[in-house]
């Protein structure tokens, strides 16, 4: 298993095997991004954080309701909350890891195809609930699922433990009820099944530094004059209106890993998502440099602020700033881009620096996104602002914090 990462350290999303599989990725959320913190200060750590052992990444999440129905949905996976599964508002997370962290542990003859975890915790209390009122539903879908795939626990260590209720396999989707997150969960099929798509799947003629830099295929859709299209994964969601192309053309959604980045940050600055795009003439082949209309891009992340950048990342692989300001709310930043000449990144305050405290914010959400903790943050400011160090709810918009 990878070694635990610290909350709020620098998230890596790479290489889905699923997703790159599915080809265009749709993703349809009733209710989910912005992934914004959780707002409840001195919220208790979940019995076993499944972002620790082997699920670092919030792929999606909702704010749900009693009574409230809802559909979270990230690359080939769904998750159907019904009405009663919770008795009183809650934030649920659907976590993933690289599938190459299971596939040590994975049983003879099969292969991990899709993985995930949840982490649910109660929006009013801050308490981690491990027990849901009703089962979720959820359903995996992809090539590397059918007739000999299985569905397997994972425990903290990575071991795999088949799961007593056999799931149901309709073609090359499965479907399982999950009662609770006290584990998380791998589906297999045979050995073989699902290859990693590697860059070199790409088209013959795309730019070389992409496959070095930005190597993940997270979406991709077929494009044209009249025809946009909307593509998510990987916490990403790029929007392709109908007039940016005047040819057809196979537009891809791609991802580096972020620490690859991260050396070459500019100071004080830590790298928390890229991604770059491709876009290719269906006719000849050729890469589509500029477009007519701008692509807008959203990266949903918990720790952006109104204090991230959003920068170029250039061919070498160095940082430039962007003429242009991003639109940035809670957990969100949107830009619109008109050619696929670089990357991007968002980078956010790197621990050490400050923060300013804006309207909605809670010092265990500024932890989060800081990676680090409350009591450390009391601690560092406790000679500003001492108020903080009996009541970690009182904070105020405008303070500068040591973060």
């Amino acid at each position: 298993m990878p070694a635990a990462r610290a909350p709020g350290a620098a998230r890596t999303v790479g290489r889905r095997t699923l997703c790159r599989a599915l080809g265009p990725v749709l993703a349809t959320v009733a209710v989910a991004f912005p992934l914004a913190a959780s707002p409840v200060a001195g919220a208790a750590a979940p019995p076993v954080d499944w972002a620790l052992h082997g699920f670092p990444d919030v792929v999606a999440a909702a704010r749900i309701q009693p009574g409230q129905a809802a559909t979270v949905q990230y690359g080939g996976i769904s998750v159907a909350v019904p009405g009663n599964a919770f008795s009183s508002p809650v934030w649920l997370e659907i976590l993933e890891g690289p599938l190459s962290a299971f596939a040590a542990q994975a049983p003879a003859g099969t292969v991990p195809v899709a993985d995930f975890a949840f982490r649910v915790m109660d929006a009013q209390t801050g308490a981690y609930a491990q027990q849901f009122g009703a089962p979720v539903h959820v359903t995996v879908t992809g090539p590397g699922v059918g007739e000999g795939s299985a569905y397997y626990n994972i425990a903290a260590d990575g071991s795999y433990h088949p799961n007593p209720v056999a799931p149901v396999i309709q073609g090359q989707t499965l479907s399982h009820p999950v009662t609770g997150d006290p584990v998380g969960w791998v589906v297999t099929g045979p050995a073989g099944a699902v290859p990693p798509t590697p860059v070199s799947a790409l088209p013959a003629g795309a730019p070389a530094w992409l496959a070095s830099r930005f190597p993940d295929v997270v979406a991709r859709a077929a494009v044209g004059p009249g025809q946009g299209a909307t593509l998510s994964g990987g916490g990403l969601q790029a929007v392709v209106p109908a007039n940016a192309f005047s040819a057809p053309a196979e537009f891809y959604l791609l991802q580096g890993p972020v620490p690859a980045l991260q050396p070459a940050a500019p100071a004080g600055q830590t790298v928390v998502a890229d991604f770059a795009f491709l876009a290719v003439d269906a006719q000849s082949g050729q890469p589509v440099m500029k477009f007519a209309q701008p692509v807008a891009v959203t990266v949903h992340d918990a720790r952006i602020t109104a204090s991230a950048r959003y920068w170029n990342v250039l061919p070498t692989g160095a940082f430039a700033t962007n003429p242009v300001a991003p639109q940035i709310s809670a957990g969100a930043l949107t830009h619109g881009n008109i050619a696929a000449a670089v990357g991007w990144a968002v980078t956010v305050p790197a621990a050490g620096s400050t923060y300013t405290v804006v309207a909605g914010d809670t010092l265990w959400a500024i932890a989060q996104r800081s990676g680090t903790t409350v009591a450390a943050l009391q601690q560092a400011n406790a000679g500003r602002y001492p108020g903080l160090t009996s009541n970690p709810n009182l904070i105020l918009p405008g303070w500068t914090l040591q973060v």
